[in-house]
């Protein structure tokens, strides 16, 4: 090969290596696994917030059971009334009233 040849085979590496960042092209989320299938990429797992809900609810289980337990109120609220508002029936009317739907 004579000098320009590889000259041109050097620029197209480095015009490659410079425009090729290796990952997705910024596409929709919804058509992400579209992508996917067609080029065999893997996909990186999508972070939850499972386990920060879980939490959640436990720490709010510990303190309702805490507070039933030393019979505590707190702001007002006792065990006995959270346990009422859990078990009352909810009329439909009146929620589609309190909330002016028709």
């Amino acid at each position: 090969m004579d000098n320009s040849a590889l000259r041109r085979q050097q620029l197209l590496k480095d015009t490659r290596r410079m425009y090729d960042s290796g990952g997705i092209p910024a596409i929709h989320p919804r058509y992400r696994h579209i992508y996917n299938d067609l080029y065999d990429e893997p996909s990186a797992p999508a972070a939850g917030s499972f386990y920060l809900r879980l939490a959640i609810g436990i720490l709010c289980f510990v303190c309702y059971v805490w507070a039933d337990y030393k019979d505590m109120t707190v702001a007002g609220v006792n065990s006995s009334m959270i346990v009422n508002q859990i078990e009352q029936q909810t009329d439909l009317e009146e929620v589609m009233e309190t909330f002016g739907a028709k």
